[in-house]
């Protein structure tokens, strides 16, 4: 995946964004949810993919649940060569009766070594559009169906169907470039 200043925010977004995961230094092992975040503007885009843990994701309509953990998974690599650089797991609380969520741990790892981890519980935030925030509310506060969401049973999955999502996009692109500069 590419970081763009898009992205960045994104992924900044839910580190201040809700999350809560369980206290236990264990990675978890999914399976997880593809849910793929685009700015919102025309032209070919290939996103920001933020990976959820499907268990935190499974359950009924929690309207009157105080907070909802869901722990996510983000992987910062090179677009054309697809080096992983660092995967982050976020763990974020979502309040869905005032729409707000914050970050309560985040741990950023590369090839199974912790290189930072964070515990600090961040102050409630509103939750804003087109944020994986937005996104995740329809499943985890209404029971929203995620069966159409890309499923990958592990992070090493996840990461080999981003790699392959990121080849298909340069394909794509070098078609699209070369036939604006055919033009």
């Amino acid at each position: 995946m590419r970081f763009s200043s898009w992205g960045l925010f994104v992924a900044a977004s839910i580190a201040g964004l809700p999350a809560a995961a369980s206290a236990s230094s264990n990675l978890p092992r999914g399976p997880w949810r593809l849910f793929q975040l685009f700015e919102p503007v025309p032209g070919l885009q290939r996103g920001v993919d933020v990976w959820a843990l499907e268990s935190d994701l499974d359950r009924t309509a929690k309207k009157t649940a105080t907070t909802i953990a869901i722990t996510t998974l983000v992987f910062n690599q090179d677009e054309q060569s697809g080096e992983l650089r660092k995967t982050s797991y976020y763990t974020s609380e979502y309040n869905c009766s005032t729409g707000q969520s914050r970050t309560v741990r985040f741990r950023e790892t590369l090839n199974g070594k912790t290189l930072k981890e964070d515990e600090t519980a961040k102050e409630w935030a509103p939750i804003m559009p087109h944020s994986f925030g937005a996104r995740v509310l329809p499943f985890i506060c209404d029971g929203t169906s995620f069966g159409d969401l890309k499923r990958a049973s592990s992070a090493d999955e996840a990461l080999a169907i981003e790699r392959n999502m990121d080849r298909e996009f340069n394909k794509a692109r070098a078609v699209d470039e070369e036939g604006a500069n055919s033009n």
